[in-house]
């Protein structure tokens, strides 16, 4: 299903760029960067729903990075997508800004499949743990853990024809997360295990609503219990 939407989602970014004649009202109040809402001077704001979106991997990065969950970067999944935003521009200039709230996820996969996490009353620390000292059927396949953002990105863009080039921050809120096996399928609430909040830089670069990304979140993803290092993602964007 992710698959298909990513699909339906570059298809729409691609015909956002495709030349053809549109009537001017279409000229008007809408293009690439979304349905205009206002207008003052030659400054207007239009309004993106559903993008922009990225994916990529993850790997950490910074600090005690050693103590970081050893985890897959083939396998591990960043995605984020902003629900809304606003983006403010000028015919004039070639820069323009944008503020919006987006929705963020992330998966890391244990490089062991056997190792989870799990909170450790007596020393009061999230710990590794053998899946299958505690479940005999488990078959060693798959094991992760995840974790789900809302956030305000905050972006700048510098404007070359179709060309974009960007830099941003953010601030996230983690408002769930989780361990994760399967075979058998067993899924346990681990909110404690990361952060409640990220900080984020990103840059990037995109033609025609296509590009690649980098975001660093610089502040530790998971408890400090755990490990203080920050985490690199990076990959592809759609709809910038």
């Amino acid at each position: 299903m992710l698959t298909l939407a990513v699909l339906a989602l570059a298809i729409s970014a691609a015909d956002a760029q495709r030349p053809g004649p549109r009537s001017p009202r279409h000229d008007r109040n809408y293009d690439e960067n979304g349905f205009q809402i206002a207008e003052k001077g030659n400054v207007s704001a239009r309004l993106r729903v559903a993008f922009p979106m990225c994916f990529g991997t993850l790997v950490p990065l910074g600090g005690d990075v050693e103590s970081f969950p050893k985890t897959s970067l083939k396998h591990n999944f960043y995605y984020s997508l902003d629900i809304a935003s606003i983006y403010l521009s000028s015919e004039s200039s070639p820069w323009a800004a944008s503020i919006g709230v987006r929705m963020t996820f992330m998966d890391f996969y244990m490089q062991n499949p056997d190792q989870s996490y799990r909170y450790d009353s007596a020393s009061k620390k999230w710990e590794a743990y053998s899946i299958s000292s505690v479940e005999s059927k488990y078959d060693r396949k798959m094991s992760k853990i995840q974790s789900d953002y809302v956030g305000v990105p905050v972006r700048l863009y510098y404007n070359v024809g179709h060309a974009k080039f960007f830099a941003g921050a953010g601030a996230d809120y983690m408002f769930s997360a989780s361990t994760k096996y399967k075979s058998p399928k067993v899924k346990s609430e681990a909110n404690d295990l990361f952060n409640r909040f990220k900080a984020n830089a990103e840059v990037g670069f995109a033609y025609g609503g296509i590009g690649v990304f980098a975001s660093y979140s610089f502040t530790p993803v998971l408890s400090r219990t755990v490990s203080d290092a920050g985490v690199l993602s990076f990959g592809l964007t759609l709809g910038l």
